[in-house]
């Protein structure tokens, strides 16, 4: 289960790189010049991207959706959640909205790696 303290080193990362691949999509984020801290997610689900032109609905095994996700490359996170149906929300500072939205089908459906440790999400 995704903890506070994981949030917490979220919030006032940045988003370093984006990796697109056949069947997942990468996230990593850090501090400062350093990176001291930094973390990543592996997406392995749908997701959405909200930003002023509208909401790009889009799922982690199709590279062509998961690129809308590249926007989000040197964002500040300004805020992180993770609510009861798993889903996890990062607001950056450009007002983009990403939500990653488990599959509910019993398998992993995102990792998030931070210095307190790696916790796969699965949501069933």
């Amino acid at each position: 289960m995704i903890s506070k303290r994981d949030l917490a080193e979220i919030i006032g990362s940045e988003i370093t790189g984006v990796g697109i691949n056949p069947a997942s999509v990468s996230m990593e984020f850090g501090r400062g010049y350093r990176y001291s801290g930094s973390g990543w997610i592996l997406i392995q689900c749908g997701f959405s991207l909200e930003h002023s032109e509208g909401e790009i609905i889009g799922d982690a095994s199709s590279p062509q959706s998961s690129s809308s996700l590249q926007r989000c490359l040197n964002q500040l996170v300004v805020d992180a959640n993770f609510d009861e149906q798993k889903v996890l929300t990062l607001t950056l500072e450009s007002d983009l909205i990403v939500r990653i939205v488990p599959d509910l089908d019993g398998l992993e459906s995102y990792v998030l790696h931070t210095s307190q440790g790696i916790v796969p999400v699965i949501a069933v």
